[in-house]
């Protein structure tokens, strides 16, 4: 079977097993049916069907690189979708692994287990974009584990986590907005239409040309739609990460935040879609330190699986986020500009207090060694008249320009050398924030 190199060979093989499994599906509805009445066993089709799916899987790639007498043919994959074999069961299966290399430490069983469900994620048509992934999380993240962490949590954490470097590479290959492609995927998942042309084009940093349109949407649309087929579809019930349970249009500063111990973190995914929330600046720092993935040290943390789903791998991490933004709160609050204030937070939303705040929300940690993304958020108070936007809140505090200015100063001291030698801004106004500045500065000249 490994012999079929030219494709009249891949051809054969594939007219005829693709016959073998209408035969065997027609069988498959007699009670009394055995495989003997196919003349072969359930190992040998297994295989046939691992050989079949493995040519496939070829043809797409090299379907851009040439005519093949094989990318005409209908694979129908639809005839060997099996529904019993799904995220779940694998999870199932990972988990009965897990709990055994605990008790008694790594053994030939769970060696073999671990294989077999490798090999049943090669012959299952709508896990097979999955395999790679969810070897790396085998691999690398369950031998991680402490012993009372749940894995169903912590493989949701890893999806959510591994799905947010999937699309900021292609964010940064594309040119795209990646707060904007977001919220392209969350259209997707809400209405199951794919973006329009129009709207791909107006998230790219730049504007393309007009003969190089065509080549550039169908480019970005295959890279958007293996983002859904891979972290999207065929997931099953993948369990850990799910969003509050809450109305963003009326939700307030307490049910966004999550606490731990006496400080409040907030995601960036959940906050802005709350009207209230309008962010300030966004901050992307390249720190001088490892990204160790140490799973066992987020056990102490409840949202053990929120971290993990937005980068954070370690203790470390999250300790040096929490140092950070209190350093650069520390500046500005020298200027008299408001913070959301812990106690009103476990006591009393600051909405009860009536006063407009800034906080900051953690988007996401990734490698590179270890890079930290975050956004200086304002929270503001709705007074029955309309909102004023962040310009009120600008009128009111005239010395935040000065103290984002100093902010921008001390951040370009944590910098790695290496890191301040290339064309980077860690810290960047966002656009309308930028411009009511500079109506401000007008209106006083």
């Amino acid at each position: 079977m490994n012999d079929l190199i030219s494709e009249d060979a891949q051809m054969a093989f594939v007219r005829s097993f693709r016959h073998l499994v209408r035969q065997l599906n027609k069988l498959n509805s007699f009670t009394d049916f055995t495989w003997e009445d196919l003349g072969l066993d359930k190992q040998t089709f297994e295989d046939f069907k691992s050989k079949y799916l493995d040519i496939y899987d070829h043809t797409r790639k090299e379907k851009e690189e040439g005519v093949s007498i094989i990318n005409e043919v209908n694979f129908e994959l639809e005839l060997i979708h099996r529904d019993e074999v799904n995220m779940s069961y694998i999870l199932k299966l990972l988990g009965d692994i897990q709990s055994k290399h605990q008790e008694h430490g790594p053994t030939e069983e769970t060696r073999q287990q671990t294989q077999e469900t490798m090999k049943m994620l090669g012959n299952e048509v709508q896990l097979r974009s999955k395999r790679e992934l969810i070897e790396k999380f085998v691999n690398d993240y369950m031998p991680n584990l402490a012993p009372e962490q749940d894995l169903d949590e912590t493989f949701g954490g890893f999806w959510q986590h591994q799905k947010r470097q999937a699309v900021h590479e292609l964010c940064e290959q594309e040119q795209l907005d990646k707060t904007a492609f977001y919220g392209l995927l969350d259209e997707y998942t809400f209405t199951g239409k794919p973006p329009l042309r129009e709207q791909v084009f107006t998230i790219l940093a730049y504007k393309p040309k007009l003969l190089e349109r065509k080549n550039i949407y169908e480019r970005i649309m295959e890279k958007f739609n293996s983002i859904i087929e891979t972290y999207e579809e065929n997931t099953g019930l993948i369990q850990g990460v799910s969003e509050p349970e809450i109305e963003y249009d009326t939700s307030t500063q307490a049910n966004l935040a999550h606490q731990l111990g006496d400080r409040s973190l907030y995601f960036t995914d959940q906050v802005v879609r709350s009207r209230a929330v309008h962010s300030i600046a966004t901050f992307t720092l390249h720190l001088d330190t490892p990204y160790r993935n140490e799973l066992a040290s987020l056990n102490q943390y409840s949202l053990g699986s929120e971290l993990l789903a937005h980068g954070v791998v370690n203790d470390d991490t999250l300790a040096q986020y929490l140092s950070l933004t209190s350093r650069l709160q520390f500046i500005l609050s020298a200027y008299d500009i408001p913070f959301v204030a812990e106690s009103n937070i476990l006591s009393a939303s600051s909405e009860q207090q009536g006063q407009s705040v800034l906080f900051w929300s953690l988007s996401e940690a990734r490698e590179g060694s270890t890079v930290l993304e975050f956004v200086l958020q304002y929270w503001e108070v709705f007074t029955g008249v309309g909102a004023a936007g962040v310009y009120k809140f600008i009128l009111d505090y005239p010395k935040l320009s000065d103290g984002l200015k100093h902010m921008k100063r001390d951040i370009k001291k944590l910098l790695p050398q290496k890191i301040k030698d290339q064309d980077t801004e860690p810290m960047i106004i966002v656009d309308d924030v930028a411009l009511e500045f500079r109506e401000l500065l007008g209106e006083r000249d």
